[in-house]
């Protein structure tokens, strides 16, 4: 994907390994401009399926993460993320309570 198919409202997919949408993800680019400073060109992506997110504001992307993306055109099917604990093993949705060695009569 080059830097000339890039325009707001185009919408893209991603297609490799990124540390914020799993592969499949779409959205939209919402802003793309240069810096004030060295004229670095970047873009902003406005995720179309809900996933879980560290900051609700988009952060913004440059030309070297084009290569993780490819213009998409086609309808929107939602992508789950794929959670692993360090061990590979699907984490549980419904964690292990612990039990504490209490009882009733320990109340003050």
């Amino acid at each position: 994907m080059t830097r000339e198919q890039v325009t707001v409202g185009v919408r893209l997919r991603v297609i490799a390994p990124r540390w914020d949408e799993p592969i499949g993800a779409v959205g939209r680019v919402s802003a793309m401009g240069f810096l004030f400073n060295d004229d670095t060109w970047w873009f902003t992506v406005e995720w179309l399926m809900c996933h879980p997110k560290r900051s609700p504001y988009s952060l913004r992307m440059w030309e070297e993460d084009l290569p993780t993306f490819e213009l998409f055109t086609g309808p929107i099917v939602a992508v789950a993320p794929t959670t692993q604990t360090t061990r590979g093993q699907a984490r549980s949705p419904f964690p292990t309570q612990t039990i504490l060695p209490f009882m009733e009569s320990d109340d003050d």
